[in-house]
C-alpha cells in the first residue's frame, strides 16, 4: 500500500474515524470504477485534509462487492463554506477515466495535486 497524506490527521483519528464509519453505514462511499471517496457524516472541527491510498491490490469496498485500489479520504473542516469547493474539484478527476492508471505510474501526492490542477484548467 502506498499512501500519500497530509498530516492534519495527527491526534484526531478516534474522532475522524468515527465519523467516517457513521457515513459508511448511510451508504456506500464507493464511487464508481475502482474508487472510494470516504468522508465523515458532517464537517469536523479540523483543518480540511485530503488523504490518498493507493493499493497494489484491490480490495472489496462494500457488501455490493465493488472493489477499489484508490481511497481518497476526504474531511472538510467546519463553518469554512470556500473548502465546500473541494468536492467539485475532486468529482472532476475521479470522473477521468485514466486517472487512476496515472496515479499509479507516479504515486506521490505532488503528482495527485498536479492532476488535480490539470484538469482543473
Amino acid at each position: 500500500m502506498i499512501t500519500l497524506s497530509s498530516p492534519a490527521v495527527a491526534g484526531k483519528t478516534t474522532e475522524i474515524n468515527k465519523a467516517i464509519r457513521l457515513r459508511e453505514e448511510l451508504g456506500s462511499s464507493y464511487f464508481g470504477g475502482t474508487v472510494a471517496l470516504p468522508h465523515p457524516v458532517s464537517p469536523l472541527p479540523i483543518a480540511t485534509f485530503v488523504s490518498v491510498i493507493l493499493l497494489k491490490h484491490p480490495i472489496e469496498w462494500d457488501t455490493d462487492g465493488n472493489k477499489v485500489d484508490l481511497v481518497i479520504l476526504v474531511a472538510i473542516e467546519k463553518n469554512n463554506a470556500k473548502v465546500f469547493q473541494l468536492w467539485n474539484y475532486l468529482g472532476k478527476i475521479i470522473q477521468d477515466a485514466t486517472f487512476v492508471e496515472r496515479l499509479k505510474r507516479h504515486p506521490t501526492f505532488d503528482y495527485f495535486i498536479q492532476e488535480l490542477s490539470q484538469i482543473l484548467d
